[in-house]
């Protein structure tokens, strides 16, 4: 008489195997998007804020305002926003460089160091606002380059946290 324990041994390995390797796909909550590479998941806001509001909230909820402060980073940001229709109907969002004057422009999230690669708009920065600081606000579409604005402007903002198993 044949035994069945090889094959019934085979597909409870295999169901583990697949249980185990899906939770891998879970690593941020359904309302973010996770970007691999780095293991961070970025969250869109449905609210407005100034930059200052926005950088609290985000740091109400264990979070810190998106720093694009590496080439592959900054790609998939805008690939994202150009393919992903939720994220491509956003408008300008804030992210977390700001410049206050006499100062170099830094990140204010995950990184704190000086901003040494940017994805600026043509002729930008160009420190053309009427309060003291100045943030960075990742334009629409088509371009999504980077734009120095107002800290005070009410606009959406990105978050990010670091990936982790749900």
């Amino acid at each position: 008489m044949k035994s069945h324990w090889p094959t019934i041994l085979s597909l409870l390995i295999l169901t583990l195997c697949r249980a185990n390797s899906n939770k891998a796909n879970y690593r941020c909550p359904p309302e973010y998007t996770h970007y691999s590479n780095m293991d961070i998941c970025l969250r869109l806001s449905e609210d407005t804020a100034n930059w200052e509001g926005a950088r609290l909230t985000c740091e109400n909820n264990g979070e810190t305002l998106l720093a694009l402060d590496n080439l592959r980073l900054i790609n998939w940001f805008k690939t994202l926003r150009a393919r992903n229709p939720y994220w491509a109907n956003s408008g300008m969002v804030w992210i977390s460089g700001k410049k206050l004057d006499n100062e170099p422009w830094k990140w204010h999230g995950r990184s704190l160091e000086n901003i040494v690669l940017g994805d600026w708009d043509h002729l930008q920065p160009n420190g053309n606002t009427s309060f003291p600081g100045s943030c960075i606000l990742v334009l629409d579409a088509p371009k999504y380059t980077w734009d120095d604005y107002g800290c005070y402007s009410l606009q959406r903002y990105v978050c990010e946290r670091p990936g982790q198993d749900h």
